[in-house]
């Protein structure tokens, strides 16, 4: 994906009643800067969002949701799993 017109996306989150909104300054300002390992994958970030094999929330953070993805053809994530952290608005089922 091309990263210099990078639009607002919004994600359908698989099995959650949310959309999910990736934009420019949380991919530049968190992903690119903490997570550089990803930053070339924002397809597979979509990916695991849109379409998890697993989905946890975390138990002393509700707002915390990791979504889990496996990419066999993706050596850069550790055992070729990619892990993404969404929160969600207090409150959200």
């Amino acid at each position: 994906m091309n990263h210099d017109s990078f639009p607002p996306i919004t994600v359908r989150a698989g099995h959650l009643a949310a959309a999910i909104a990736i934009d420019r300054q949380t991919w530049d300002g968190h992903v690119a800067v903490r997570h550089p390992e990803v930053s070339p994958y924002l397809d597979c970030v979509i990916g695991t969002i849109e379409q998890p094999e697993i989905i946890a929330r975390d138990a002393t953070h509700p707002e915390r949701v990791y979504f889990l993805k496996h990419w066999p053809d993706v050596p850069h994530f550790r055992r070729n799993w990619l892990q993404v952290l969404v929160l969600l608005p207090l409150g959200c089922p």
